[in-house]
């Protein structure tokens, strides 16, 4: 069996308890899907503040 994570990137908060955010699929050797799952956020990730928005900006632009 293998697993995959399929997720939207990059994650830019504010992001909502319960948000859809990629999916988790389970396939065997032969690359049929044996199960397919959705990922959401547990808990809500709030905004951060200008400094921190910033920082995150420049770290986006440099990758």
């Amino acid at each position: 069996m293998q697993t995959r994570v399929e997720r939207t990137d990059p994650l830019i908060a504010p992001l909502d308890a319960g948000q859809r955010v990629g999916t988790l699929k389970v396939n065997l050797a032969s690359g049929a899907t044996v199960a397919e799952r959705p990922l959401q956020v547990l808990d809500a990730v709030p905004q951060a503040g200008i400094l921190g928005r910033a920082w995150d900006a420049i770290r986006l632009w440099i990758k």
